[in-house]
């Protein structure tokens, strides 16, 4: 009964460690959401297509070239029905960007001055894109 008290408190006690360890994480990936203004401007980019999301690209409506701002997925695709929570490298003072994306067949898209203080979502597809509050 002794050995299976003590295992019983150790398992407790990993899975205390677990849920505190998972809600750290949480609360440190959501500080790294917010810019140091307090603003959230991350968003989730949802490839609704029917071909992958080779780069993302995000820029301030005051920076029409995207200077300084290189390819959000890096060595990373965005396959067709899959979705990523993206973040502005450079947002500090603004809401308002542009967002283009490049799809593996060559084609783009951008959607321009959207405020990524408000939106919740980027949507892209063969078509077009839309913007979710």
């Amino acid at each position: 009964m002794k050995g299976y008290m003590s295992t019983l408190a150790e398992t407790s006690k990993k899975a205390t460690f677990a849920m505190t360890l998972a809600g750290g994480l949480f609360a440190a990936s959501h500080a790294l959401a917010v810019s140091r203004d307090g603003l959230d401007r991350s968003f989730q980019l949802i490839n609704s297509g029917r071909t992958a999301i080779t780069e993302i690209y995000a820029t301030n409506v005051d920076d029409p070239y995207f200077h300084g701002n290189g390819d959000m997925l890096g060595n990373y695709t965005l396959a067709p029905g899959a979705s990523i929570r993206v973040r502005p490298p450079i947002d500090e003072g603004y809401c308002l960007f542009d967002v283009g994306v490049k799809f593996d067949d060559g084609s783009a898209d951008v959607v321009t001055r959207v405020n990524l203080c408000t939106a919740q979502a980027l949507e892209f597809n063969n078509y077009g894109h839309r913007v979710l509050r």
